[in-house]
Order: C-alpha cells, then structure tokens, then sequence
C-alpha cells in the first residue's frame, strides 16, 4: 500500500514537474522573441549619424594677443560638448526602446593610438558617460528618424591642460543590452592657440580609368561618374563651391581628351533589345555630349581660378613596368611621362605647375631619370613607409631622391594616416565623422610637437576615390578652418617643411611586373608596326578608319594604363596592330623572270598597291653573291597610290651564266616593317667581262705550266735513254717531220 501510493506520489511529481518546466520553456521563447537578440534582425537597419558635434572647443580659439579686439563673443568660450545626433529606421519593422549612449575618453597619446579608438579599439575608460533614451522609448517607424541633442558639461570631462588633446568620443545606440549601432569619433580640446602651424596641402584628384576603347569606340553609360552626383561631380563641384587656397588640382589628361572628343560627337556601342551591340554616331547636340562640354568647361573654369594644376604620366601609364621590360617599352616611357604636362597644358588652359610630377604607384630609381620634373609627389607604399599597425616614426614628408644619373629631385610624401581615413568613406556615422576623423589626425600630428615648426602634411586622396556630395564638401571644409593648419599650395611643400638630410631610400620592387611577356610582345609588334606606319604616310595627318596617327599613339600609352585590370588592355593594342595592317595595305610584285644577254643590264621592278590608300615604300634587292649591283639595292621612295603602281629598275652586273633567285623586298621608307616580300628569277646567257678575263688568265697558265715541263731540243740531257717515255704513233710522225 506504501508502495503504491509513493508510485503514484511520484509519477504526481514527475507530471508537475514536465509541466512546469513546459511553462519555463514557454516563458523564456516569449521573452527571446521580446529580447534585443531576437530583435537584432529588427533593428540591423538601425543607424546612427552625427548631425552635428562640437569638433573643436578650448581657449585655443581665441584670438591670439595683437590681433583685431575680439569680440564679446569671442573673448567667452564654452567647454561643454554638444551636438545632435539622429537615429533613422532603414527597416521595415518599427522598432522601440532604443537608448543613446556617449562617451567621452581620455586623450589619445600618439597617432597610432588615436588611429586605433577611431577604428573601435579603447582600451581606456570613459571621464564621462552620458545617456538618454531615444523618444522616451517610443517607437521609430520603418523611414523614421529621430533626432536627440546631446549636452555634456564640462566640469564632468576635466579638459587636459596645454598644449591639449584629442579625445575619443563613442556614440552607442542600445536596445536593452544590445548594441544596435556604433560610432566613434573625437573632439580637439585645445588649451592655446597653436604657436607653430602646421602647413597642409590637399592633392585633389579628377581621375578616371580611360573611357575610349577599342576602334576609338564608347562604351554605353561609361560617363556615369560625371552625371550628377556621380564620383567625378562630387569631386568637382566640391572646389566649385570651396576653392580652398591648399588645394592642387591634379587632373587626369587622357579624361580631359575624351571629355573634348565626346562634346564634338563620338561613336558608342548600345545595345539593342536582342542583346547584341550596334555601332551608333552620337550627335553633340546629345545628352551625353553636352554632358561632356559642360563637365569640361566647369573644369576649366575651376583651374583658371585655382592654384597650378599638377600633371602625371599620361593615362597613368605603369612607367615602373615599362622601363623593367626595357627596348621600345622604355621609349614609351619616355613618351608617357613627358605627355601628361604636355596634354594638360593644351587641353586645361589655366597653369600647370613645371616643377612638380604626381606619381601613382610604385618608384623605382630609373623613373627618377624620365620625370620631367624636380618634385615628385609620392604615395607612402611608394616611399617605403613602415606599416602604421606599430605606430612607426614616419619622419618628415619632404625627403630627398637622387636618380641613377646622379640627378637630385624632391619628394613630397602623402600622409598615411590621412590616406587612410578617406579608404573608409562613407564612414559610419556620415560624412561629419570623415571630416571629425581628418581634423584628429592633423591635430594630433600638431599635438605630438606644438612647438616646432616647419612641419607639413599632405592629404591625397586614394585612387579612385568616390566621396558623396556631402563627404567632399566636408574634407574641404575641415582642413579649412582647422587653427593649427595653414593651408598652402602643394608646390609650397618643399620650401615649408623640414626635409630629412638623408636620401630617402626607395623600397625594393617584391612584385613582378605588372605586364606578362605575351602583351609586352604585342605592345613592341603594334609600337613598331605604328612607327613604320607613321613613316609610310604620305600626308602626316591623313586619317586612319576615322582616327587620327596620334590617336593610336594615344591608345597604345593608354594599354598601359594602371587603371586597368591585366588582359584588359589586349584589345586596345590588337586593335592598333590591326588598324596598322589594313592602311599598310597590301602590295605585289608583278616582274615576272628576267633575262640578261650581256654581263651588265637592266632589272625591273613593278610593284602594284592592291589593298590601303596612298603609301610611301621603298623597294630593295638582294642576291646570294651572283649578282652585283653598281648603283645600289635599295630605290628612292615611291608613293603608290590605291590601285596605282610603279615599275623602279636596277642595274645589276652578273657573275656567271645560269638562272638564279633575287629577293625583292617592299617596305617603309625607314624599312621597319615589311609589307611584302618575293623572289624573282634572274637568267644570265652572256659571260661576263670579269668571266672572259678569268677564264684567259687561267688558260696562259696553264700553258706556262705546260712549257715549262718540256726538255730543250727533245733529247735528256744526260744522253741516256733509260728514263725517255715510250713515243706514241703521233710522236714518230712528229719524228720523221722533223727530220726531214
């Protein structure tokens, strides 16, 4: 009885047991599904942007004694932080119970540690934390924003002393113990007025992977980046509405030549509906067109206004890689890094700097000794800086270099701290933070030494740098008004800076050229195909399937470009090498065999233009040593007309009778390619005067040989007959004559 009842006690329990834990279960999923876990999806589309953030505060601001009598407001200045920031809702859930968090941290000692708060690592911990919840706690609907003023005082933060700091500053958004959304920024507490400014310089970029492909053609849509709000629009109309005096435009020349070609009209391919590609005439008075010509007249306007523009090697031509493969690679080069001031001279029409040379890539010690110039602006892989991970010492940014010819030129070292923060746009938290992020950076570089001077950086931009509207306009605003920054002209640099006594080292090349040998091949075949080309044209500037001798020139600088991707370039020089052919045409030789009666005569050459407009050819001859050719092999020029031909003759003089091969060859004038090449048989049936005078002396000989074997008057001299020949039949009747 005992038994049972603490059986069934038992299984009692068990029940209320499983349906306890059954609650629990149901308690904890409705909780987990109100959690911020469970909501984390929810809110993924959450974001922060920092509307507005007191960047710079301090006495620092103040004017600094024998300026104007500030003003009342001047003279008072507050420490407190604040701003605004808002919360929007890019989701399609609303969203509730959201709290701001922010965070003010001590000062950052190095640049180096700075760089590692602004990227999330604080080790330290906060001097003050404020909070508040975002509406109450109401909630945000999806496209919603909420906007929240943020108020801290200063006895709360304890500003540090002179010369000051750069303080960290995270913004947090919470939803319960979730963190929704992050942003980290900083504040310049500057405790005096910056006694030794430091000179800036912006290189601002307007740089675009060449646009004109192949056959001189357009792709559809390739204009996107100057349509409004595009890339190079927001580059561009950021200097229109700030031209800041330390900014240095840095133009691309091969985008400003196709911006021109584009406003007279060019040919595109579009697509039909079927998916295939149509080769299409766009008028100028189309979209695309007008787009180009008011691009490029803005352009110009904003460099008639600004400082000397800077130019680099024309369409960025990888000039390392060239002068690695060496021969006619090399010479392009040359070519490519002399035609980019060049071009953008003509095609600007405001000032280009003549001293200053911008490199994007790589430095190698041969490049020093086609630079046309004496200050190169370099990027820091370039120079060889250290990686920042170490917070390395990166010494001055002017340096000296010195080029294997023992030329000494300058160099002008991009910031990598800088450089950095502009690889990360847009950044979290909008394009304040970007302009938050530079304006610490700088004045941590100011804070690290207040008081020396002649210090300079240099903030050029990454390539291919896309900043939005807003983020352009912010990086010139900053840099503007920051006080311990003296904005100057990037040509300015050298005279402004501290350079280090040293030659600056350039690092040692670990990657292999940027060209396999296949296209360095067909790049040397087209540059001398072209060359010859060049030579054979009878008129300099007649055109070729529509485009100009310059024009290939232009596209084969172009194939070696560092904007392009490898194998990406082979249409272009195949393109060339193709166009090359078809205008050299196609030539024949029409002499058939030729018969010479005496030792001296006439060939006659007849060569007919088959194929190609009007060319200049020269034609030459040329035999095994059966043949020699008194007044030369080689004709004057001809020029052979499409369908034309001419007949040139050569005097040649043979050495023996028979028939043998000459070989007749069609070239260009400065016989660089061939365009055609036959053998024509030549027959010889007179001997020569040198034959006939051979053949005499050899016959005298022969018969002096013959003389000389033959003893006086018949008979041996010793009277013995043991040693005479046997006399023939025609011996004893030479015998008996003689006798009788």
């Amino acid at each position: 009885m005992t038994t049972t009842r603490s059986r069934l006690l038992g299984q009692r329990w068990r029940s209320l047991t499983v349906l306890l834990g059954a609650l629990v279960l149901l308690v904890v999923a409705v909780d987990a599904s109100r959690s911020p876990s469970a909501a984390q999806g929810q809110t993924s589309e959450i974001r922060i942007e920092v509307a507005d953030l007191d960047t710079v505060l301090g006495p620092g601001l103040l004017p600094a004694p024998g300026d104007e009598p500030p003003s009342e407001e001047q003279i008072t200045y507050s420490g407190d932080l604040t701003g605004r920031i808002l919360v929007e809702n890019h989701g399609q859930t609303t969203v509730d119970g959201l709290r701001l968090v922010v965070e003010v941290h001590p000062e950052a000692r190095t640049r180096g540690l700075l760089r590692q708060a602004l990227r999330g690592v604080l080790p330290t911990q906060p001097l003050t934390v404020s909070g508040q919840d975002v509406r109450d706690g109401r909630p945000i609907e999806p496209g919603e924003i909420a906007g929240l003023d943020v108020a801290i005082d200063e006895d709360t933060i304890a500003w540090p002393e002179d010369p000051g700091g750069v303080h960290p500053v995270r913004i947090t958004l919470l939803r319960g113990t979730q963190v929704v959304d992050e942003v980290v920024t900083a504040v310049t507490w500057l405790a005096q007025r910056p006694p030794e400014p430091v000179a800036v310089s912006i290189l601002w970029p307007f740089d675009a992977s060449p646009w004109r492909g192949a056959g001189g053609i357009y792709p559809q849509g390739v204009d996107r980046d100057i349509r409004a709000g595009g890339r190079l629009d927001a580059l561009l109309g950021a200097v229109e509405r700030r031209p800041a005096p330390g900014v240095t435009l840095a133009p691309a020349p091969h985008l400003l030549e196709d911006l021109a070609e584009r406003s007279g009209g060019f040919l595109s391919n579009e697509r039909r509906e079927d998916g295939s590609l149509e080769q299409v005439r766009v008028e100028s008075d189309r979209e695309e067109a007008v787009l180009a010509a008011r691009t490029l007249r803005r352009l110009r306007a904003v460099s008639a206004d600004s400082l000397p523009s800077i130019a680099g090697s024309y369409a960025d031509a990888d000039l390392a890689a060239l002068l690695e493969a060496g021969g006619a690679h090399a010479e392009l080069a040359s070519s490519a890094a002399a035609a980019g001031r060049q071009r953008l001279t003509a095609l600007l029409g405001g000032e280009v700097d003549p001293a200053m040379f911008v490199l994007d890539g790589p430095l190698r010690p041969a490049m020093l000794d086609v630079i046309p110039a004496s200050t190169v602006v370099l990027r820091p892989e370039a120079a060889g800086l250290p990686d920042l991970g170490s917070d390395p010492p990166l010494g001055s940014s002017v340096r000296n270099l010195q080029a294997p010819s023992g030329r000494l030129l300058d160099a002008v070292i991009a910031d990598p701290y800088l450089e950095e923060v502009l690889t990360e746009d847009p950044p979290e938290g909008g394009p304040l933070v970007l302009s938050q992020h530079l304006l610490a950076h700088t004045a941590m570089f100011h804070l690290e030494a207040p008081n020396r001077g002649n210090r300079a950086l240099l903030l050029y931009p990454p390539t291919g740098w896309a900043p939005g509207v807003a983020s352009a306009d912010a990086v010139l605003q900053s840099l503007h008004d920051a006080p311990w920054l003296t904005p100057v002209p990037v040509g300015d640099l050298p005279t402004r800076a501290t350079r280090d006594p040293l030659v600056l080292e350039l690092p040692t090349p670990t990657a292999a050229s940027a060209f396999d040998q296949e296209f360095l091949a067909e790049l040397a075949d087209a540059r001398n195909g072209l060359t010859a080309l060049i030579g054979a044209l009878p008129d300099p500037d007649a055109r070729i399937n529509g485009r100009t001798v310059q024009d290939l020139e232009d596209d084969l600088l172009r194939a070696t470009s560092r904007w392009y991707e490898a194998g990406d370039t082979r249409a272009l020089v195949r393109d060339v090498d193709r166009t090359v052919e078809r205008r050299l045409g196609s030539v024949e030789v029409t002499t058939g065999t030729v018969t010479l009666t005496s030792d001296t005569g006439q060939i006659p050459v007849t060569v007919q233009r088959t194929r190609g407009g009007p060319v200049d050819v020269v034609v030459s001859v040329e035999s095994q040593g059966r043949v020699l050719w008194p007044e030369g092999r080689r004709s004057d020029t001809l020029t052979l007309d499409d369908g034309g031909s001419q007949t040139v003759s050569f005097t040649a003089r043979a050495l023996s009778t028979g028939t043998f091969p000459v070989t007749v060859r069609v070239t260009d004038p400065a016989g660089l390619e061939i365009v055609t090449e036959t053998t024509v048989s030549v027959r010889s049936t007179a001997i020569s005067g040198p034959a006939l005078i051979g053949t005499g002396v050899l016959v005298a000989i022969l018969l002096i040989i013959g003389a000389g074997r033959r003893r006086p008057g018949g008979r041996p001299t010793d009277g013995s007959t043991a040693d005479r020949p046997r006399l023939t039949a025609v011996d004893d009747e030479r015998s008996t004559l003689t006798e009788t």
